[in-house]
């Protein structure tokens, strides 16, 4: 299957090549951020020192949660974190990169073998981090909507590069199909459960809270509600890549063209148009 995949890419890759699309490729820009901006590693870093500044916070109040789905007496409950897993910690920037240079957008049939390959590297800051809650003796789960299928290899490659302590157990991938598949709440419930949630890691706002399909306006309106929890209790990494950030600038709609979705992106530019042309007489 791995091999079946790879040649997949290898064949997609000369296609793209030759399209000359690779140059236009909507992903172009977020995926050279990733991997050659001081920038980029300068975020991830301090979102991370962040975190940690707000452990030992987290630790010594015990009415502290990060988790909206903690319930009951949980105050003396082990102290956990929860994290996500792609682009949180681990990094999958160079099949960005193969898909921009092929002209691809995400596929199953590249996703798959990528994941079994266990190639994905760390989130410049991650393991840092990991180590620190683990030397502190804070429980570290990752939840992923990695499908379960994936699971074992998410542990292998998780285990590789990050965290070697780490446990089938504390990686919860995505049960099920549908739309309410993806929702994590129902994961972060289970942690709850038996764990004092400390603090909750990601990149995609459904890391946090689920929003499902909501407008980008209902996305905005939703992240003030929560303004106190930002940069404390949650806290985000930068991916400029792909996300529900995306994903929401054309309804979720993966039928549409690749076309189709860059025009309907366009709309959701906020222009000046008189005014700027105005400026430019």
């Amino acid at each position: 299957m791995i091999f079946a995949g790879l040649l997949l890419l290898s064949v997609a890759f000369i296609v793209g090549f030759n399209s000359g699309s690779m140059r236009t490729h909507a992903k172009l820009d977020g995926v050279l951020w990733m991997q050659t901006s001081a920038e980029y590693e300068a975020s991830t870093h301090q979102s991370f020192n962040v975190a940690k500044m707000n452990i030992n916070k987290a630790l010594n109040d015990k009415t502290w949660s990060a988790a909206l789905e903690q319930s009951g007496n949980y105050q003396d409950l082990p102290p956990a974190v929860i994290m996500d897993v792609d682009e949180t910690v681990l990094d999958n920037s160079v099949y960005e990169a193969q898909l921009v240079k092929m002209g691809l957008s995400f596929d199953w049939g590249t996703w798959k073998p990528w994941v079994l390959a266990a190639k994905a590297t760390a989130i410049p800051g991650a393991r840092p981090f990991v180590d620190s809650l683990r030397n502190a003796g804070i429980g570290v789960f990752y939840i992923s909507n990695r499908s379960q299928t994936l699971c074992d290899a998410t542990v292998i490659n998780i285990k590789k590069v990050l965290d070697e302590a780490v446990q089938a157990s504390e990686v919860l991938c995505k049960v099920g199909k549908g739309a309410e598949s993806f929702d994590k709440s129902k994961r972060r419930a289970q942690v709850a459960k038996d764990y004092r949630v400390l603090m909750l890691l990601g990149d995609d706002y459904n890391d946090f809270v689920s929003m499902g399909h909501a407008s980008p306006e209902e996305r905005a309106q939703e992240a003030r509600a929560y303004q106190s929890r930002w940069g404390r209790q949650w806290i985000v990494i930068a991916n400029p890549v792909y996300g529900n950030w995306e994903k929401v600038l054309y309804r979720h709609d993966t039928s549409l063209s690749d076309e189709a979705q860059l025009v309907s992106k366009h709309k959701h530019l906020r222009t000046t148009e008189a005014e700027f042309l105005e400026a430019m007489q």
